[in-house]
């Protein structure tokens, strides 16, 4: 479950760097975001991060487990979005740059989910 939100961020990184550098239209800017939504985008990634915090938790210490998990996306959240605005404000013509690290970050989380991410319930 947690492999095709990165790969829908993957591939949705992917067509905005060709919508960039190959100057295509807007609607393909609509496509990768669409593609990316039917993946399941960043919610079905928060989806499998509470479901494995509740799996591989303390019922005693599940609130403060949740209290951590959403303190880190909220940083993650607000974090990216301000830098690059700072970016962009600085660098406008740049646009490569934040969107080949966003494609990068994916390929790192899929690899994690991949070979790293063990399974939380193991007998299923």
């Amino acid at each position: 479950m947690l492999l095709l939100p990165f790969l829908g961020k993957i591939v949705e990184s992917t067509l905005m760097l060709l919508v960039v550098t190959r100057n295509l239209s807007d609607a393909w800017i609509l496509a990768a975001h669409g593609l990316e939504a039917i993946f399941g985008s960043a919610g079905l990634i928060m989806l499998s991060g509470f479901a494995y915090i509740t799996d591989c938790s303390l019922e005693e210490k599940r609130t403060r487990a949740f209290l951590i998990a959403e303190l880190v996306l909220i940083v993650a959240r607000i974090g990216p979005t301000l830098a690059l605005g700072l970016w962009l404000n600085k660098y406008s013509y740049l646009y490569v740059v934040p969107i080949s690290i966003s494609l990068g970050l994916s390929v790192i989380g899929l690899l994690y989910a991949l070979f790293i991410q063990p399974e939380s319930v193991q007998s299923v």
